[in-house]
Order: structure tokens, then C-alpha cells, then sequence
């Protein structure tokens, strides 16, 4: 995967972001931590993170999703971190108890797990994996995640929802991965977000959303693109780009590069020999996937960012 390190903030003044309404909704749905006492199973615990789930209303049909920069640990990419506060008290469920033993209460303790889910390749499959980073207090009974994957074709929507198998983990509980999905690979803008819960020893059960991280834009390898903006023109390689588009049987032929310098040169400012002779010309939209010669659809691109882009279109 490629580290987006070179984002900038004129490229944002042309994302749209979700109707406020939208986020209102998901806000509403999402935005607090829901917390239970009861003595329940791990098998209850699954259901309630399942239906806290699928009481997602928000149509996000033409919407579109929030663009940020790229984070990334081990070669995978962060999808997302956060803290949850789980509180122990009352019996410990992993012991025995008879209905009529009578316990003092005991003492109530709060655990605070840390968290981050990241994502990679493998096996034809981007594979979204639910990591505990740590556990301050006593460690909780079972740990559930749900991940929502919202993918679109392009920065303009549409926005589809597909919801993953639920991760979850009873016993034993450590830091480390708890658990992975896996959904088929493509070319795809993406983003995650979902909810996780956990249950304490005593059986006190805590819920909160898996705040949704940036979008990305992968191939079928899971490879980021490489962005790249233009420092002259600002404009950007990754913004018009869409992942629907139909590979031709053959690239065109193209011979107008310095018909392209002198409109550029022309358009915004001259560029000396050597600037010019360190880039070169790139096809925003590919000719092999359909872009034409046109002004807006070329931009200046480093020898090396050039590479790069041209390797991630690959695997396109």
C-alpha cells in the first residue's frame, strides 16, 4: 500500500460531504454510549450488537462520504480507533452461584479498552481486522464488532452500505486481534464505521460506534492510491477519478505534450526546462480506460509519482 502523505487542503473544497440531515440520523442513532446491566450470554450480547445495527435508517443513496488522510501501522491500513468504558460489578459471572446464596456487593470497577481496526489484503478479499490495543482493569467477558463498509463508485456517490459478519469473542479476553471479515476486493472509495460492544465478568454490557475513518481509494489489491496534487495548478490526480470505468482493448496513441506545456505554460505561468523535464505528462482518466486528450483531463506529474500512479492502475 501507498502512505497518502501529500494531501492538500484545496482538494477538499471540492468533496461534498453528507446531507446534515443524514449525519443528524446516524448521530442520533450512533452518538452515545448505550449501556445495560443484565446478566446475559454471549449469545444475547450478539443479538443486541446485531440489532443495534440494523436499526440503521440513514439512506444514503446520492450521499457521499468524508475524505481524510491515510494512517497506517504494519503495512495494513487504520481504519478507525477509539476508547470504550465498560463498568464490573455485582456477581462475576464466571463463577458459580446459586440462586439462593446471598453475596455483599461487590465493589463497583470500570475497564477501559483502547481499540483500532485495520485493514489489508489477502487472499483476493479486503480483510477488516478488530484489534484491543489494551485493557486498563479488569478484562471484560466477551467483545463483539460489527463493521459497516460504505463503498461508492466515485467522490459523488452513490453511497452503498454493506454490512459484515459479526466479529465477536467470548472468554479469555486479551489485546490483540479479536477477530476478522472479509469482503470481496475491488476498485472501490470506501469507508467503515459500525458499532462495538463489550460485557463485563458481571454481566454489564456497553455499546458505542466505530467512528466512521476516513475514505479510500484501493484497487483489487487493496493499494492506496497514490495522490498527488499539483503544486502550479492544484490540480489533483485523485479527485475525478472513478472506479466503474471499462479497460479498452488497446491505449491510444498520444504525441501532444508540448501542446500541452505551451497551453499550460500559457494558463499558469511558464515553467522552466528542467521542471518540465522532470514530469511527465499523466492522463487523469487513463486513455486504456477510456480519458481523452483534453486539457482538464492532463496533469504534470513527477517521474517517480508517475510511476506509482500508472503501477496502482495495474491492478485497477
Amino acid at each position: 500500500m501507498y502512505i497518502r502523505n501529500n494531501r492538500r487542503d484545496c482538494i477538499m473544497k471540492n468533496k461534498r460531504y453528507l446531507n446534515k440531515i443524514l449525519l443528524i440520523a446516524i448521530l442520533v442513532l450512533f452518538g452515545s454510549c448505550i449501556s445495560v446491566k443484565a446478566d446475559i450470554n454471549s449469545n444475547e450480547l450478539n443479538a443486541k450488537l446485531n440489532s443495534e445495527i440494523t436499526t440503521q435508517k440513514a439512506q444514503l443513496a446520492n450521499g457521499q462520504l468524508p475524505k481524510a488522510n491515510t494512517h497506517q501501522s504494519d503495512g495494513k491500513t487504520i481504519v478507525s480507533s477509539g476508547t470504550m468504558v465498560l463498568t464490573n460489578q455485582d456477581q462475576n459471572k464466571n463463577r458459580n452461584y446459586l440462586p439462593w446464596m446471598s453475596f455483599a456487593a461487590t465493589p463497583e470497577t470500570v475497564t477501559t479498552l483502547k481499540y483500532h481496526i485495520g485493514e489489508d489484503y489477502y487472499d483476493g478479499n479486503f480483510r477488516f481486522t478488530f484489534y484491543l490495543d489494551s485493557i486498563e482493569g479488569p478484562a471484560p467477558y466477551a467483545v463483539d464488532a460489527a463493521i459497516v463498509l460504505y463503498t461508492e463508485p466515485s467522490l459523488q456517490g452513490p453511497v452503498s452500505i454493506n454490512k459484515t459478519n459479526l466479529i465477536s469473542k467470548v472468554g479469555n479476553i486479551t489485546t490483540g486481534a479479536i477477530g476478522s471479515v472479509e469482503v470481496p476486493a475491488k476498485t472501490t472509495f470506501w469507508a467503515a464505521g459500525g458499532e462495538y460492544g463489550a460485557e463485563s465478568t458481571s454481566g454489564n454490557v456497553a455499546f458505542y460506534p466505530i467512528t466512521q475513518g476516513p475514505i479510500e481509494l484501493q484497487n483489487k489489491l487493496a493499494q492506496n492510491f497514490p495522490e498527488y496534487v499539483d503544486p502550479v495548478s492544484h490540480k489533483d490526480a485523485e479527485s475525478p477519478l472513478r472506479t466503474d470505468w471499462t479497460r479498452l482493448g488497446q491505449s491510444p496513441s498520444w504525441n501532444g505534450r508540448q501542446a500541452f506545456i505551451n497551453r499550460f505554460n500559457a494558463t499558469y505561468g511558464t515553467q522552466s526546462a528542467d521542471w518540465w523535464s522532470a514530469r511527465q505528462i499523466h492522463h487523469i482518466r487513463p486513455r486504456i480506460y477510456g480519458g481523452t486528450d483534453d486539457f482538464n483531463n492532463l496533469l504534470p506529474v513527477p517521474n517517480a509519482n508517475h510511476y506509482l500512479i500508472t503501477s496502482w492502475f495495474r491492478n485497477y
